[in-house]
């Protein structure tokens, strides 16, 4: 079963192969400030052999930073890119944060690429291997942060 559902510019699909964890949940062009709500609704620890391997300094980029705190350390550095404007062959090209992702202790696995380095940042996130519960809680909290009309 899939099903689509958005607002805006984001879009999202739930997808359900009809095992017991194998729920997913993508959110494509997310604002930045709905992500530690979403997260959150997963309701589970961070794996804390994830999070001891976490340094704060090797986040880059306020958006990367912003999340880590807002998140309890469940995401960890993936990858970088160069700063926009700036050509990745160039020596000493600044670069930010482009990719996270971290794991709960019993419930899935999440990965995010950030748009920009700033807090201006729009997300792809995909939450992998969620219990059907785990799954509404996630698109419960993101339809939760849509304002009223």
């Amino acid at each position: 079963m899939e099903v689509t559902f958005g607002h805006g510019a984001t879009s999202g699909r739930w997808l359900n192969t009809y095992a017991r964890h194998e729920h997913s949940v993508r959110f494509d062009l997310l604002p930045l400030s709905l992500v530690p709500a979403i997260l959150a609704a997963v309701d589970d620890s961070p794996d804390s052999g994830d999070v001891a391997f976490h340094d704060l300094a090797d986040y880059q980029g306020d958006a990367a930073r912003w999340l880590s705190e807002q998140t309890a350390g469940l995401l960890g550095v993936v990858d970088s890119r160069p700063l926009p404007g700036y050509n990745e062959e160039d020596f000493d090209t600044p670069t930010y944060t482009s990719k996270l992702s971290g794991r709960w202790q019993a419930e899935g696995f999440v990965l995010l690429e950030l748009s920009a380095p700033d807090m201006t940042a729009v997300c792809n996130m995909e939450i992998l291997y969620l219990s059907e519960t785990a799954a509404h809680a996630v698109i419960t909290a993101y339809a939760a942060q849509i304002p009223r009309r």
